[in-house]
């Protein structure tokens, strides 16, 4: 076996002993099956067999209970959650909404203001205005008036003031007996100096 393996290659030596592994293995166990090339045993097989389903009924009556709890505990939270989150979306939404609604109170309230501030201006810069004519209309009536006065005064002043210069005149006139002539160079004089 020695010189064979040295004719053979390490790839070759290896499945060569893989297959004299398991015809020794199989003989010094008595003669049980190869599957596959490997050796089995079936007394070792049944004993893991039993120990397996031992082992699974052992996790489902003991450890299976705590388990499932767990994640239906885990499932319930979730699904709580899940609720909660839905509610708080569903308030958020809600306050969203009426946060909107309050802003668009706000916003046409505002206009509103607006409008009537824009409005009692308006009204308010007309009443001015109409103050304003009035006050002018007064001015000019009272000026008017004034000047009607005024003139009305002159008037009799110039009245007055003629009658007494014709008083004068024909006092003057009646003092002196002058020439026809003479008369009318002195009522001519008497006029200029009252035109002036």
């Amino acid at each position: 076996m020695a010189a064979g393996h040295l004719s053979l290659s390490p790839p070759q030596v290896a499945r060569e002993r893989v297959r004299r592994v398991p015809e020794t293995s199989a003989q010094a166990a008595g003669g049980d099956l190869t599957l596959l090339g490997l050796p089995v045993q079936i007394g070792t097989m049944l004993f893991q067999l039993v120990v397996f389903l031992l082992l699974v009924y052992l996790l489902q009556r003991y450890a299976w209970p705590y388990v499932a709890r767990a994640l239906e505990e885990r499932r319930e939270r979730i699904r709580a959650d899940l609720e909660e989150a839905a509610r708080q979306r569903a308030e958020a939404q809600a306050l969203i909404e009426e946060q909107r609604r309050l802003l668009d109170e706000a916003r046409a309230k505002a206009e509103e203001i607006l409008r009537r501030s824009e409005r009692i201006a308006e009204e308010e810069r007309e009443r001015m205005l109409e103050e304003a004519r009035q006050a002018v209309e007064k001015i000019r009536a009272d000026a008017q008036a004034d000047i009607a006065r005024a003139k009305e005064e002159a008037i009799l002043a110039l009245r007055r003031e003629a009658v007494e210069l014709s008083i004068a005149m024909a006092e003057k006139i009646l003092a002196r007996e002058v020439e026809a002539k003479g008369d009318r160079t002195y009522l001519e004089k008497l006029l200029e100096e009252v035109s002036r």
